[in-house]
């Protein structure tokens, strides 16, 4: 599509078309055309595992394995795409200073902006490390080579030779993206708000971050309920008698229930006392209540109730 309108708006400027034919088409959004392949992000137990394998495994397209391993790394650590990855130099990280940075150069981001990316201490530690190390064979470009070609490949290699699946039971893979989606993930997981979550993933619409990015597995939304506030001794009681209201009468809510005794404290009883004050309330309700005969409808019952009391 942007060809399409490069070309006709070519033709316009030099008088050769009166207006282009695309001008009302949009550009693809290359990172919602993503939702072709859904992708998962990584679980901590599967990133550990792809980072061992991937430094004790075969060079590939000019990267060994560690090179790798540190480059799964960093793309976990930052959310950088594969093409930025690429492009980053010795001059791109300031390992030194606190908060560690890593810096993208506009004419290599894909929002045309000069975007420092901060770095956690331990990981700026192991890339201060890892530079000194591959200094004399990498003098300026820390991952050069067409491996960006073939990322996918690349990844899917590294899961092989840990045992783990490219792709999921429900069809979501693991590629090399993916290491952006865990990076979001991650944020999600440990409650950064939207607004940092955006700026850390440099999208420009927060829409973008939360419906694409924020890939929150079942198990992490069982943590988060977890959280909330523990249920009080008292309440469990009152539970337990509303259910068992429902169950006998038909009526939602607890306006015919006003209070348990208990012989325990007020506001601790004990679970035995809890027990049978629920029990003593469930005799008298069944006590009170009048069960319509078995094989005459519930409206038939009723209007015979009527009857009766005129």
């Amino acid at each position: 599509i942007a060809a399409m309108k490069a070309f006709a708006n070519w033709l316009v400027k030099h008088d050769r078309m009166l207006k282009s034919p695309f001008r009302v088409l949009s550009k693809l959004n290359p990172e919602e055309s993503e939702l072709r392949h859904e992708r998962r992000a990584a679980t901590q137990a599967d990133f550990e595992a792809l980072l061992t394998s991937a430094a004790q495994g075969q060079p590939f397209r000019g990267l060994t394995g560690p090179d790798r391993a540190m480059l799964y790394l960093v793309a976990v650590s930052t959310g950088y795409r594969a093409s930025e990855l690429r492009s980053l130099t010795r001059e791109s990280f300031e390992v030194e200073t606190r908060p560690a940075t890593v810096v993208l150069h506009a004419r290599h981001s894909k929002r045309r902006k000069r975007d420092p990316q901060p770095l956690r201490n331990d990981v700026a530690n192991l890339v201060q490390v890892y530079l000194e190390e591959i200094r004399s064979r990498r003098p300026k470009q820390i991952w050069p080579g067409t491996w960006t070609e073939k990322g996918a490949a690349m990844v899917r290699k590294d899961l092989d030779a840990a045992g783990l699946s490219y792709r999921d039971e429900g069809g979501r893979v693991l590629d090399f993206h993916s290491l952006r989606s865990t990076f979001a993930t991650n944020l999600a997981r440990a409650g950064v708000s939207p607004a940092k979550a955006q700026e850390l993933m440099r999208h420009s619409d927060v829409n973008l971050t939360m419906r694409l990015y924020k890939k929150l597995e079942l198990s992490d939304l069982a943590e988060a309920v977890e959280q909330l506030p523990a249920i009080a001794p008292g309440i469990s009681v009152a539970a337990k008698v509303a259910v068992d209201l429902v169950d006998l009468t038909g009526i939602h809510g607890l306006s015919g229930v006003t209070h348990v005794q208990t012989s325990g404290t007020e506001s601790n009883p004990a679970p035995a006392q809890q027990a049978q004050a629920g029990g003593e309330v469930m005799v008298k309700l069944a006590a009170h209540k009048k069960e319509p005969p078995v094989r005459l409808e519930l409206t038939t019952y009723a209007l015979r109730k009527r009857r009766s009391a005129n």
